[in-house]
């Protein structure tokens, strides 16, 4: 073992040796408890942050009023486009996402896009990932519902595009 080596192994068996001496101090049920408490808090933090479609799509079908076609249209391309986006962040958080998603072309064969949303998805250039832009479909679909009198107030509007 090299000088260096040897000096640092020193100074770890030198601190297990101390701490080893100062247990009966601090249990180490209680640090093992503040840490699982410290791992699930993280975990239940990452839960909630979770974007669900349940919400998206209940609120879509309560503030997107209407039961004509073109009432039936928006809710169904805000909900499909928010799912999209979905879909596009776990491609690159899941490896069985990824699998069943290789490309762009296997999201739009399943139908959460359409062929001329993934040429003008593809016309865009930038440099990073674009979970936005399906994002930023939806919210130009909400805006022109509220236009056309298939929402009913700003309110609503802000709801659904939170």
């Amino acid at each position: 073992m090299s000088q260096k080596g040897g000096a640092i192994f020193r100074v770890f068996t030198d601190l297990v040796d101390f701490t080893n001496s100062r247990l009966s101090y601090v249990p180490l049920d209680l640090m093992l408890g503040f840490f699982v408490a410290g791992v699930l808090k993280r975990f239940w933090y990452l839960f909630n942050i979770i974007g669900f479609m349940d919400n998206i799509a209940l609120m879509t079908a309560l503030y997107v009023r209407g039961t004509q076609e073109r009432a039936r249209q928006y809710r169904r391309n805000i909900v499909r486009y928010c799912q999209l986006t979905q879909v596009l962040v776990f491609r690159d958080l899941s490896m069985q996402c990824r699998k069943r998603f290789p490309t762009l072309d296997t999201v739009a064969a399943a139908g959460f896009m359409m062929p001329h949303e993934k040429e003008n998805f593809d016309g865009i250039q930038y440099n990073y990932n674009k979970y936005f832009l399906p994002f930023n479909w939806a919210w130009a679909l909400i805006y022109r519902a509220r236009k056309e009198g298939l929402i009913e107030s700003d309110y609503y509007v802000t709801i659904l595009s939170e």
